[in-house]
């Protein structure tokens, strides 16, 4: 069985009536069934060989653009599948509701108010040296023209950030990931990886629908190896 649902990840080259099902992925047209691939087909290359030649491709790509990174976890490593057991989250059990939702990772608003409390120290320091060197107030100096720029630039980043900050942009399902409105089927995705730096704390995923997607994790209360361990277990749920 494991053999067989190990090529039921959407590109269905052999079959031709694919098609999408909210609750079961990649399906057929014309059974409204998965695939029987003992029944309908006899050979398993074609699939095989796109899928790997995609997940080969995905892996050159990421360790092109991230050379400087030598932390690049990618899940279809033989040496990679560890993160269930090292990284799990509270309540994170597979008791779902058909449709429903299991998990919801919400926005650090943590971070904007670091920023705000920033900008306000630095413009509490330009008015203090003012003060104590007895600078100008007029507001054709420097002083005062950098002052009001920079207040502006701060309300303006500060303000853009907080209102377009959404409640959560990732959500659990019981069939899927919704990235911020964007349904990614677990069996459609077939490789991932961790990216860890400086500032770096994403989970890439290379699907057979979706193309590449990026999951940024810098502004979440969550990390990236978290919702990594989330994804390879569901993963893991729908294609044994």
């Amino acid at each position: 069985m494991k053999e067989k649902k190990q090529y039921q990840k959407g590109f269905c080259i052999i079959c031709k009536n694919k098609t999408v099902s909210f609750e079961k992925g990649v399906i057929c047209s014309l059974t409204n069934l998965l695939p029987d691939f003992d029944k309908e087909c006899n050979k398993f290359e074609v699939d095989k060989k796109r899928i790997t030649e995609k997940t080969d491709e995905f892996k050159k790509g990421i360790k092109l653009k991230y050379t400087k990174l030598e932390n690049k976890k990618f899940w279809t490593d033989p040496d990679t599948s560890f993160y269930i057991e090292r990284f799990s989250l509270k309540n994170n059990n597979r008791n779902l509701s058909k449709g429903g939702v299991n998990m919801k990772f919400y926005r650090n608003k943590f971070s904007i108010l670091n920023h705000s409390l920033v900008f306000i120290g630095i413009f509490l320091m330009i008015v203090y040296g003012n003060i104590k060197h007895n600078h100008g107030w007029d507001l054709q100096s420097f002083n005062m023209i950098f002052l009001i720029v920079f207040s502006l630039i701060g309300i303006i980043y500060i303000s853009y950030n907080y209102f377009n900050d959404e409640d959560y942009v990732i959500s659990i399902h019981e069939n899927y990931i919704n990235l911020n409105g964007e349904k990614i089927y677990w069996n459609c995705i077939l490789d991932y990886v961790i990216i860890e730096g400086k500032n770096e704390d994403k989970v890439i995923l290379c699907t057979s629908l979706d193309g590449i997607k990026k999951i940024d994790m810098k502004r979440f209360d969550n990390s990236a190896f978290e919702i990594a361990s989330i994804i390879e277990k569901n993963i893991k749920y729908f294609t044994t």
